[in-house]
C-alpha cells in the first residue's frame, strides 16, 4: 500500500513540490467520487497522462489498472513509477484514443476520467468522449468523470484576461448541470457530485522566493470553504458519479 504522499513526491520531480501539493489537493475530488467495490477488478483510466489516482488506487485496491492516452511520452513515465511502486504487474498502459478505446462493450467495471475531457480540441467532442465511457462499462458498473467548471467565479476573469491578450485559456470549461446531461445521453444515472479547488492551482504562479508559501497559505485559508456543500458547485474542479443502466 502506498500513500498519497508518495504519489506526491514522485509528481515532485516533474512540477517541484510546491505545484505538485497544490495539484493533488485540487484533484482530492477525483478520489472523493471514485469509490472502489470489492467487485471492480478492472478499472480504466481514459485520458490517463500521468495517472497519478490510477497509481494510488491500484496501490491500496486488489485490482487491475489500465492506462489509456495518446501521448506515449506521459505513459513511459508512469510506467516507471509503477515500477518504483512495485505495482506494474498490475498495470497496462495503452497507446490509444480515448474517443476509440480497444474494449469491447460492457467489458469494464469502472471507467474513470480525470481532468482530461478539458484538453479537447472542441466541446462537441466531450459528448464522443463521455459514450465511449459509457459503452466499456458492465451494465451496474460505475464512470467518474470530473473537468474544469464554468462557473468557478475565476473563469469570468480568465475570460477577460483572454480577450484582451493577457493571459490563453489553454482548457475547455463545462456547466455541471452540462456535464450532467452529457452523461444522461450516455445511458449513465449520476449518483454523486462534487467539486475541489475554490483557488485554482496555476492561476498565478509565483516568481519570487517566499511568495509561494504565501500563495499556499492563501490557498488553504480559501480552499478550507469548499468543505461546505454550498460552496462545491463553484469549485474549479468538478466531477460527477455515475451507474451505468
Amino acid at each position: 500500500m502506498h500513500s498519497i504522499k508518495e504519489i506526491e513526491a514522485l509528481l515532485s520531480r516533474l512540477s517541484g513540490p510546491y505545484q505538485a501539493k497544490l495539484y493533488l489537493d485540487l484533484k482530492k475530488v477525483d478520489r472523493a467520487l471514485t469509490k472502489i467495490e470489492s467487485k471492480d477488478s478492472i478499472v480504466v483510466e481514459a485520458g490517463a497522462g500521468l495517472c497519478l489516482d490510477l497509481l494510488f488506487f491500484v496501490s491500496n485496491h486488489n485490482m487491475h489498472g489500465v492506462a489509456v492516452d495518446l501521448f506515449k511520452k506521459a505513459l513511459i513515465t508512469a510506467k516507471s513509477w509503477a515500477k518504483e511502486l512495485g505495482i506494474h504487474n498490475r498495470m497496462d498502459f495503452c497507446i490509444a484514443d480515448a474517443l476509440n478505446q480497444p474494449f469491447r462493450d460492457e467489458q469494464v467495471d469502472l471507467v474513470v476520467s480525470y481532468s482530461a475531457i478539458e484538453h479537447l480540441p472542441r466541446k462537441e467532442l466531450a459528448q464522443e468522449w463521455i459514450n465511449e465511457m459509457g459503452r466499456i462499462t458492465r451494465k451496474g458498473g460505475t464512470v467518474v468523470l470530473t473537468t474544469s467548471n464554468k462557473l468557478w467565479p475565476t473563469y469570468a476573469l480568465l475570460r477577460i484576461l483572454d480577450r484582451v491578450r493577457a493571459w490563453k485559456i489553454n482548457e475547455l470549461f463545462f456547466h455541471p448541470y452540462e456535464v450532467k446531461d452529457m452523461m444522461e445521453k450516455a445511458r449513465l444515472c449520476p449518483t454523486a457530485f462534487d467539486g475541489r479547488g475554490l483557488y485554482y492551482y496555476d492561476v498565478i504562479i509565483p516568481r519570487f522566493p517566499g511568495v509561494a508559501y504565501l500563495h499556499l497559505a492563501i490557498s488553504k485559508i480559501i480552499n478550507s470553504l469548499q468543505d461546505f456543500s454550498c460552496f462545491k458547485v463553484i469549485c474549479g474542479r468538478i466531477g460527477f458519479r455515475a451507474t451505468k443502466r
